[in-house]
């Protein structure tokens, strides 16, 4: 039984490493950290995966009920949804 579980973990491991789709996401995760970012710690080329539960935390300046999160899942469905759509289905 464990050696099933542990060969589903990794073959959901190895979806992830090759997904196109995780690749643009992160792309644009990344994007927005350095646009909100600018002028202060310069263009970065990455981030720690640890990072990303900080887009629950950082708040819209304009109804601070809207989070990044938000904002880029909103983003992603009506924007990129197109790019993104077998990981939309998926979600669903």
């Amino acid at each position: 039984m464990l050696c099933y579980v542990l060969q589903a973990v990794l073959e959901a491991s190895r979806d992830l490493i090759r997904s196109r789709q995780l690749k643009k996401l992160l792309e644009i995760v990344l994007a927005f950290g350095n646009f909100m970012n600018r002028g202060q710690r310069g263009n970065a080329s990455g981030f720690r995966v640890a990072s990303l539960n900080k887009i629950i935390d950082t708040k819209s300046s304009v109804n601070r009920r809207t989070t990044l999160l938000h904002y880029l899942a909103n983003l992603a469905e009506n924007k990129v949804c197109r790019l993104l759509r077998p990981v939309c289905v998926f979600v669903l």
